[in-house]
């Protein structure tokens, strides 16, 4: 069985597969070949009826609830990055080389003085 959003229901319920016509496979008995094929078709049918109702269930929903608490989620954690810059570093923009880690102090420099490094 599979869980499936029932509309009548209103819920999300175990479905199950449509019922097996007995009279239709009655009738089919008397073709031959109709009543094989009925029931290789009967057991490929999806199973889609509500267990309670037997309505034609949709697909699986979230509920509402689930769905502002996981969105609230994801807004905090996209306006909320993880890395910490403290205030007095904010404001001034201090440069180091990425090769040997010395402090460049000069802002028009595009080299590092002590290993010549490319500070871009």
């Amino acid at each position: 069985m599979s869980m499936m959003y029932c509309p009548s229901c209103e819920k999300n319920t175990l479905t199950k597969r449509e019922d097996f016509s007995f009279l239709l496979a009655f009738l089919l008995a008397f073709t031959g070949l109709g009543l094989v094929i009925y029931i290789l078709y009967h057991i490929d049918k999806k199973k889609d009826r509500c267990i309670y109702c037997e309505t034609k269930c949709l697909p699986k929903q979230l509920n509402d609830h689930k769905n502002t608490t996981t969105s609230h989620i994801q807004n905090i954690s996209a306006n909320n990055s993880l890395e910490f810059i403290p205030k007095e570093l904010e404001k001034t923009k201090i440069n180091f080389c990425h090769n040997c880690g010395v402090e460049i102090d000069r802002e028009g420099m595009n080299y590092c003085a002590l290993c010549g490094s490319s500070i871009d």
